[in-house]
């Protein structure tokens, strides 16, 4: 190919060659140069055309096409796309009739899917535990001194980390009212609360006033060694749909007392020192994937990944009403013993959620035959009983919890060992058998999907 002086111009030179050898008028070569060639503009594409005309006619005579570049590559790139387009059999047929070998027609190669493993909270504790590091923390005994601490000093208290999300979820007025009644079952005093069910006023055949929330009772224990007898009942505390409290017997003083703390309550859902320990247990367990063994916890992680955990019990500090102790964790076979048995409390609490699921579905359909025979025998109740299985819906909800736990056990797996965690193992596939007959296919797969 030789070019003009010219720099805005390309000139071809079309002189035959050994390499290139003019073609035959009639072999069929026009079809792929027409097919090749776009009409975008008349003048430019008939150039071109009575240069191969004049090629094909008197092949011993060179002939230089000048063209303008921008043209001319616009008009090659396009008889490119077109000849790419053109039937495969013409082309090869072109080519056979210069002298050369067809091209070989290689096929694509599959692209190969590239698999990206997910992240799931077992893997991300397998990774945490490569270095077989963790820190250890111990809480103490609360301070005598202590007192409810409102959500709002909490929420202040994340906030200086940036975790103010992490503030224990609100809690509604039963609860909180629970929580005061409770309060009044000090240790050493004789006086003890409890909470009156629906199911035990009516077993008393009395009804369940409409306006009635939660209802305490409230005694005081004796020392004498009479049966029949604990001591007397001094106290009913109902709370109503209306958040006042109603009070049948006591005192002014135990009346104060109630209303007090449940106006403090109410006011800024204040929790006391066990409340924040409960709380300060399940959010290291939940958002650091902690294990708790012999009253400690263990965080998994170096120093490094640990360091925004150690900074959140710091600002906790102050509102926790206890002392927490921070222990650099060293493996070994206690620790590794400590952390299976952590973990297999952690299955327990499953196991006794799906026995109180069973529980709960032998009183419902024993329910259901009093009220369509109230004069059912005993030997049909205990039939109904035993007939009695978990709702799907509620067996799904446990289910997915085994799942996450059985995640989480595979990820200390990798710190910990298969000797240890064999008893933890033999137990989620114990539990995994009894609640997976209970889902239906398509809850079973979605509570199977969310860890995938």
């Amino acid at each position: 190919m030789a070019a003009t002086d010219t720099p805005d111009f390309i000139e071809l030179d079309m002189t035959p060659s050994v390499a290139n050898p003019a073609p035959d008028a009639n072999d069929g070569i026009d079809l792929e140069l027409d097919a090749a060639l776009p009409a975008v503009e008349v003048n430019e594409t008939q150039a071109l055309l009575d240069a191969r005309d004049t090629a094909i006619i008197a092949p011993d005579a060179p002939v230089t096409l000048v063209a303008p570049v921008s043209d001319f590559q616009a008009i090659a790139s396009e008889a490119s796309a077109n000849a790419s387009q053109a039937p495969a059999g013409m082309l090869a047929r072109a080519r056979m009739a210069r002298g050369e070998t067809p091209a070989t027609v290689v096929p694509a190669t599959p692209a190969t899917p590239v698999v990206v493993a997910a992240i799931t909270p077992g893997t991300l504790i397998a990774s945490l535990l490569q270095d077989r590091s963790g820190k250890i923390f111990s809480a103490g005994r609360s301070d005598r001194r202590a007192t409810h601490r409102g959500r709002t000093e909490i929420v202040q208290a994340l906030g200086t980390v940036g975790r103010g999300d992490l503030a224990p979820r609100i809690k509604t007025n039963k609860a909180q009212f629970g929580e005061v009644m409770r309060g009044l079952n000090a240790p050493g005093l004789r006086m003890r609360a409890w909470n009156v069910t629906r199911r035990d006023v009516q077993k008393q055949g009395q009804e369940w006033p409409a306006d009635l929330a939660s209802r305490w009772c409230v005694g005081v224990l004796d020392g004498t060694d009479a049966l029949g007898s604990l001591g007397e009942k001094v106290l009913i505390a109902d709370l109503l749909t209306s958040n006042e409290i109603r009070f049948t017997g006591g005192n002014d003083a135990m009346h104060q007392k109630v209303s007090e703390a449940f106006a403090a309550r109410m006011g800024d859902q204040t929790y006391n020192a066990t409340d924040l320990l409960n709380w300060f247990r399940s959010l290291m367990q939940e958002e650091f994937h902690a294990v708790q063994l012999a009253g400690m916890i263990f965080v998994p992680g170096n120093a490094e990944a640990t360091g925004p955990v150690c900074a959140l019990v710091n600002a906790l500090r102050p509102v926790l009403s206890r002392s927490i102790v921070e222990i650099d964790a060293v493996t070994g076979q206690g620790l590794f013993q400590g952390l299976a048995e952590g973990l297999q409390d952690e299955i327990s609490e499953v196991s006794d959620a799906y026995d109180l699921a069973c529980d709960l579905a032998r009183k419902r359909d024993r329910a259901k035959v009093l009220k369509a025979t109230p004069n059912a025998s005993e030997a049909d109740l205990e039939l109904a009983e035993r007939r009695a299985v978990v709702l799907p819906e509620a067996a799904t909800s446990l289910l997915r919890r085994l799942n996450e736990k059985s995640d989480k056990v595979q990820g200390y797996e990798t710190l910990i060992g298969s000797d240890y965690m064999a008893p933890v193992r033999a137990m989620i596939a114990d539990l995994r058998a009894k609640i997976e007959p209970l889902c239906d296919s398509t809850a079973s797969m979605a509570a199977n999907i969310e860890l995938s």
